[in-house]
C-alpha cells in the first residue's frame, strides 16, 4: 500500500512537471521542447519503476537525453522563420525576388506605388495617397484574383512582382519600375493601424493609427482621459483591441498576448512603478533577463548563476545608469532611480521597442534631465513611445508628437508644428504654444 502511494504521488508530480512545460511550450525551440519532453518522460517511467527517487533520476537522464537528441535537429518551422526574419528585418535586406515584411510592405512610398499600379491596371484602390486601408485591400485582393493568385487582400511577393512593385532597398529607399530611386524609408518597428477600444457605449481609442521607427522618440499626450495608456495597453497586448491590428517588426501580433509580445522584442513601462523593492538592483534586472527564455525543469540549476541572464542584467543597469547601484535593494533608490531601474528591466529583455508610460511623473528638474540624457541615449537602437505630461520634456526630446482628444488624434506631426497647431492649441496646449 505505502509503495503504491510513492508511486503515484511520484505520478502526479510528474504530470504537474507536464503541464508546467506545456504552459511555456510556445515559448521553446526544439531542443528545449526535446528537454522537457525527456524529463517528463523519464519522470512517469521512473516513477513506476522506483517511486520519487526513480522519478528524479528518470527526469535528469530523459532530459538530458532529450536536449541533446533535439539539439542537433533543425529548429521548428515556426521558431525557424521567425529568427529569419527577424536577421532580414534587422539588416533591412531587402532584394528582387525576396518577401517583404508587413511593414515593408505597408511602407508609405511602397503603398503609393502599389496604389498607383493597380489603378493603372483598372483596380480602385481609393486615394493614391500611400495609406494602407479598406479599398485599398478589396482592390489588391480583386488584382490577385484576376491573376490567379492567393487571393489575401496583402502585398505578398508574388502579388508585388506582378504588379512590378520594388521594396524598400537596404542603402537608398524605395526602387521603382522605372530604375529611380526616392528617399530612405525609416526602419518601423511597430506599427498600430485603426485601432479601436470600445467599453460598451465608451470608446476609449477611435481608430488611431501610428508608426514606432527605430531611431525615434514618438510621444503621445492628450489630457487625462484621453485615452493614451490605453493605447499602450493595446500595442503591447495588455487589453485587446475591439478593431484594428498590430505589427511587431514586420509581423502581425494582433491575437498574440502579452507575454508573447514581450518576448518578440517589446518592452513596457506602467505609470506605477513596478519594482521588487527587497531585491537588489541586479537581482531585479536579472528576473526581468531570465523572462526571456524561460526553463522551469531546470529546477536544480540556480536562478543567479544562469549563464545568460547575469550579464544581460548587468548590461541593462549600466545602460540605465545604475551601474554604481547593483547591489543596493531597490527600494532604497530615489523615486527617480526606481524610474530608471524600472527601464533598466525593460531593457534586460533586449527589447526592440520601448512604451514608456508617464516615465518623468514626480521627478524634480534634475531628475527629468537624467532621465531624458537616458532616453536619448537608448534612441538609436530602438523606437520609443513616450506618453508624458510634462510639454517642456516632450518638446526637448520627441521627433514626433501625437495628440489624443476622446479616444482619437487631432494632430501628429513633428513637434514645431504640432506646436503651431491651432486645434491643438485649444484643446491642450495653451501656454506652451
Amino acid at each position: 500500500m505505502q509503495s503504491t502511494r510513492i508511486v503515484r504521488t511520484a505520478t502526479a508530480l510528474a504530470v504537474a512537471a507536464l503541464f508546467s512545460g506545456c504552459a511555456t511550450w510556445g515559448n521553446m525551440d526544439r531542443s528545449e521542447k526535446g528537454t522537457a519532453v525527456g524529463a517528463t518522460g523519464g519522470a512517469l517511467v521512473g516513477a513506476a519503476v522506483g517511486g520519487p527517487v526513480g522519478a528524479a533520476i528518470g527526469a535528469g537522464v530523459g532530459g538530458y537525453a532529450g536536449h541533446h537528441q533535439a539539439a542537433g535537429t533543425t529548429p521548428d518551422a515556426d521558431v525557424q522563420a521567425a529568427r529569419a526574419a527577424a536577421r532580414a528585418d534587422e539588416r533591412g535586406i531587402v532584394r528582387d525576388g525576396t518577401a517583404m515584411n508587413t511593414a515593408q510592405a505597408h511602407d508609405a512610398n511602397t503603398v503609393r506605388s502599389l496604389q498607383a499600379a493597380l489603378r493603372e491596371r483598372g483596380f480602385d484602390p481609393g486615394p493614391v495617397d500611400g495609406v494602407w486601408g479598406p479599398q485599398t485591400e478589396d482592390a489588391l485582393r480583386s488584382f490577385q484574383q484576376s491573376r490567379g493568385l492567393a487571393a489575401s487582400g496583402q502585398p505578398d511577393a508574388q502579388t508585388m512582382s506582378a504588379l512590378d512593385v520594388r521594396a524598400p532597398l537596404a542603402s537608398g529607399g524605395m526602387r521603382h519600375v522605372d530604375g529611380t530611386t526616392s528617399s530612405p524609408t525609416p526602419d518601423v518597428l511597430l506599427r498600430g493601424e485603426r485601432l479601436t477600444r470600445r467599453w460598451g457605449g465608451l470608446t476609449a481609442v477611435d481608430d488611431v493609427t501610428l508608426e514606432l521607427a527605430r531611431g525615434s522618440v514618438h510621444a503621445v499626450i492628450g489630457t487625462n482621459g484621453a485615452g493614451k495608456s490605453t493605447l499602450i495597453n493595446l500595442l503591447s497586448g495588455e487589453v485587446p483591441a475591439s478593431s484594428g491590428r498590430v505589427a511587431l517588426k514586420g509581423q502581425d501580433v494582433t491575437a498574440w498576448p502579452q507575454p508573447a509580445r514581450a518576448r518578440a522584442g517589446l518592452g513596457r513601462s506602467y505609470q506605477r512603478t513596478t519594482i521588487f523593492p527587497q531585491f537588489t538592483v541586479l537581482e531585479n534586472c536579472r528576473l526581468a533577463a531570465q523572462s526571456r527564455r524561460q526553463r522551469p525543469w531546470a529546477w536544480w540549476e540556480r536562478a543567479d548563476g544562469c549563464a545568460l541572464a547575469m550579464p544581460a542584467a548587468q548590461r541593462a543597469a549600466q545602460a540605465a545608469g545604475l551601474g554604481d547601484d547593483l547591489d543596493r535593494p531597490a527600494g532604497l533608490l530615489s523615486h527617480g532611480g526606481r524610474r530608471q531601474l524600472e527601464i533598466a528591466m525593460c531593457l534586460a529583455t533586449a527589447p526592440d521597442v520601448l512604451l514608456l508610460d508617464e516615465p518623468l511623473a514626480g521627478m524634480g528638474a534634475e531628475e527629468t534631465d537624467r532621465m531624458l540624457d537616458l532616453l536619448a541615449s537608448l534612441r538609436a537602437g530602438h523606437a520609443i513611445l513616450l506618453v508624458e505630461h510634462d510639454m517642456d520634456a516632450v518638446f526637448r526630446i520627441a521627433d514626433r508628437i501625437t495628440v489624443m482628444v476622446n479616444g482619437a488624434v487631432i494632430a501628429s506631426d513633428v513637434p514645431e508644428a504640432v506646436r503651431a497647431n491651432a486645434e491643438v492649441q485649444a484643446a491642450y496646449l495653451g501656454s506652451h504654444a
